[in-house]
């Protein structure tokens, strides 16, 4: 647990500072990039051996403006990315220009992405992988409804439509084969929540591979929508109790740069039985004014098979 207190320590002193010196949180200028905090390691960082590094991360969609606009945020996302180093990350909410920025700023890295319109535009469930580490072996997408295969429908009362991408790999290192999945639940609809984790847990079942699946699911950890998720042998990374390295902070931040254990986790990894869980954790890393990369932290997992 050291290292979770010194991120801690240092996000304090770092907000402290700010506040005390301009009377608020500074402003992160599009363009410029933030670097980590003096001594602020990465959360997990880079993995080696037949370790897997998966992070879920809503990027949220760039409709802000200000600090908060995607152009004055994405430098930090580009930031925290290149500092952690992930296998595997899921975005959530990210629409297509804005997954195309990390495509650009992140050249080591595949990605997989569609819009969940019905014309393919609109919010995506991105997928993103080292491609030294993993290679595509199929990929795809389905909606969230009673017709899957139909782009842009809308199922069981939920707002919008609502998508998971998900990808075949073939591990270059290890020679294995697993599934990545990657879903943004309804955040209204209890029956489409419901539906949705259905649907996965069904097309889970039917495949002979392992799978890990990321997203964030706008619900608590103790809903029948999560229960649903981990039966018949799958497992919600965070459970390993004696795996974690930070507390169980609500994912949720609504841009407060300060973490809170009193709301919900409701962004997830979730892995079939194959899987060992090795690290889990929430990354409330913030920019050096004090600024948060997404109204989200990120959740992160190291596994392996």
């Amino acid at each position: 647990m050291e290292k979770t207190v010194s991120r801690r320590a240092v996000l304090t002193g770092a907000i402290a500072l700010t506040a005390a010196s301009v009377g608020g949180f500074g402003t992160a200028h599009a363009g410029q990039t933030p670097q980590p905090l003096e001594n602020d390691p990465p959360l997990i960082g880079p993995v080696d051996g037949n370790r897997l590094h998966a992070m879920s991360f809503n990027i949220r969609v760039g409709v802000d403006s200000g600090v908060r606009a995607w152009s004055a945020r994405l430098p930090s996302i580009v930031t925290l990315l290149n500092a952690e180093q992930p296998t595997i990350l899921g975005t959530q909410e990210g629409r297509l220009d804005q997954i195309q920025d990390l495509v650009d700023e992140l050249p080591d890295y595949g990605c997989v992405r569609m819009g969940r319109d019905a014309d393919g535009t609109g919010e995506s469930c991105a997928i993103f992988y080292q491609t030294s580490r993993l290679e595509e072996v199929d990929s795809g997408h389905l909606w969230l409804s009673e017709t899957p295969e139909v782009p842009g429908s809308i199922g069981w009362g939920a707002s919008y439509p609502r998508i998971f991408t998900w990808i075949e790999f073939r591990d270059l290192t290890t020679d294995q084969g697993f599934y990545a999945l990657n879903t943004h639940f309804d955040h209204r609809s209890a029956e489409a929540r419901h539906q949705s984790a259905l649907l996965l847990h069904d097309w889970m079942q039917e495949k002979s591979l392992p799978c890990i699946l990321t997203g964030d699911f706008n619900t608590e950890p103790d809903s029948e929508p999560h229960q649903t998720l981990v039966a018949d042998g799958r497992h919600d990374t965070w459970s390993h109790e004696e795996q974690r390295i930070t507390p169980e902070y609500g994912t949720m931040n609504q841009w407060n740069p300060v973490p809170d254990e009193t709301t919900n986790r409701i962004d997830w990894i979730i892995g079939t039985e194959q899987f060992s869980v090795h690290q889990v954790g929430i990354n409330t890393w913030v920019t050096p004014q004090g600024n948060v990369p997404s109204d989200h932290w990120p959740a992160q997992a190291v596994l392996s098979q």
